[in-house]
């Protein structure tokens, strides 16, 4: 029989790989978090700059947006005009 606090050579080895294993997964899940960590970051990076073009595109994009409204109401206005009044389309010489 054994003395208690022994243990055989086997265990020994099969506890060493145990402890062996669990810190490869450590290291294995700091690397993994670490990866996830630079990807996120750099999609957050990524949305931050399209999120600044976007908003430099905004006010032209409004003021475009504006003025053909303006300029399809007035053609519209003096297309209309011209058919209430039967102005006519021809010019003769």
């Amino acid at each position: 029989m054994k003395p208690v606090g022994t243990q055989s050579p086997a265990h020994t080895n099969e506890a060493f790989i145990r402890s062996s294993i669990r810190g490869v997964a450590a290291t294995a899940n700091a690397s993994i978090v670490n990866r996830t960590h630079r990807v996120v970051r750099e999609r957050a990076r990524v949305m931050q700059t399209q999120r600044s073009m976007m908003r430099g595109l905004l006010l032209p994009m409004l003021l475009s947006s504006t003025l053909m409204l303006m300029l399809l109401f007035a053609v519209g206005s003096a297309l209309a005009q011209d058919i209430r009044h039967g102005c006519p389309r021809t010019v003769t010489a």
